[in-house]
């Protein structure tokens, strides 16, 4: 199978083909790439709102944390390029660790008095 297809060209009514109909048809995305990227990415983004309840937001920055760091050990191992993912997984899940422990101080300050 060739990497460019041949693609059939429409005539026009006067017999010449419309430069838009030469073109080949654009190959799939043929880089790799690791799905706990991705999943570290999203637990991290879903751990910073839900730090609010702390026994949610916690966890699911640990989480991201795991996976980014299991993400980019796979990435230089085998290939991958979604390193980028991999490093904001594990950067929003310490911002939502972070937040999660600001705000259980912030409530113990404020039930001491």
């Amino acid at each position: 199978m060739a990497a460019h297809p041949e693609v059939p060209t429409r005539e026009s009514s006067n017999g010449t083909a419309s430069p838009l109909d030469r073109h080949t048809s654009p190959v799939a995305d043929t880089e790799r790439r690791t799905g706990r990227a991705v999943a570290a990415m999203v637990l991290g983004i879903i751990s910073i709102p839900t730090a609010i309840i702390w026994f949610v937001g916690v966890p699911l920055g640990i989480l991201a944390i795991v996976l980014g760091n299991i993400a980019l050990t796979d990435a230089r191992r085998n290939g991958y390029v979604n390193t980028g993912q991999a490093k904001a997984g594990i950067w929003c899940g310490i911002a939502g660790i972070v937040l999660a422990i600001a705000i259980i101080a912030v409530i113990a300050a404020t039930n001491s008095n």
